[in-house]
C-alpha cells in the first residue's frame, strides 16, 4: 500500500521496491537477465535503521530475504517469443555483494553476510549471487562466502576479482 508511490520506510519496503523495479525492468527490456546490482549496498541503510530501532530482528530480516529469494524463483522472462525460443530457460536474476566502495575501502556490511547466509540455507537457484572479492574483504564475509560455496553448490556465489573487474 505504500511503495512505489512513496519512498521506502524500512527494510520490508525496500525489498518490495527492489521487486517492483525488477518487474519493471523485465517489462522494458529484451534480454533474459535481471541485474539487481549491489543489493547489499542500497538496502543496507533500511536494514540497519530497522535493526537499530528494534522494529526488525536479524531473524525476521533473514525470513524476509528468504521470501524474496522464493519470489525471485517465480520470475519468467517477459521477452519476445522469438528470443525465448532462441535462449530457452536461461533466466538469471543477479545480485552483487561485497566489493569496494568508491573510495577503495571494503564495502561489505552485515547485509552482505546475511545475503550469503540466506542463500546457503534456502538453496534456490535465484538470485544468482556474484561476490566481489578483494584482499581486504571482511573476514566475516569471507567465512559466509566459503560456507555458501561449500553448502549451496551450484556456483553460488560466483567469485569475481574486484581488482580485475573495476
Amino acid at each position: 500500500d505504500w511503495v512505489p508511490a512513496n519512498p521506502a520506510r524500512g527494510f520490508h519496503d525496500a525489498l518490495q521496491v527492489s521487486w517492483l523495479v525488477l518487474v519493471g525492468q523485465e517489462i522494458e527490456k529484451c534480454s533474459s537477465n535481471a541485474m539487481m546490482g549491489r543489493f547489499d549496498q542500497y538496502c543496507f541503510p533500511y536494514y540497519s535503521k530497522d535493526i537499530e530501532s528494534g522494529s526488525l530482528t536479524r531473524q525476521e530480516a533473514a525470513e524476509l530475504m528468504g521470501c524474496i529469494f522464493v519470489k525471485w524463483q517465480t520470475l519468467e522472462s517477459f521477452t519476445s517469443w522469438g528470443f525465448q525460443r532462441l535462449v530457452p530457460g536461461s533466466y538469471i536474476a543477479n545480485v552483487n555483494c561485497g566489493g569496494l566502495d568508491r573510495h577503495g575501502k571494503d564495502a561489505s556490511n552485515e547485509l552482505s553476510c546475511l545475503l550469503l547466509h540466506v542463500a546457503k540455507d534456502v538453496k534456490t537457484n535465484q538470485p544468482h549471487i556474484s561476490l566481489r572479492y578483494h584482499p581486504a574483504m571482511a573476514p566475516e564475509l569471507m567465512t559466509k562466502a566459503l560456507e555458501c560455496t561449500r553448502d549451496h553448490g551450484g556456483g553460488i556465489p560466483a567469485w569475481f576479482n574486484e581488482k580485475v573487474t573495476l
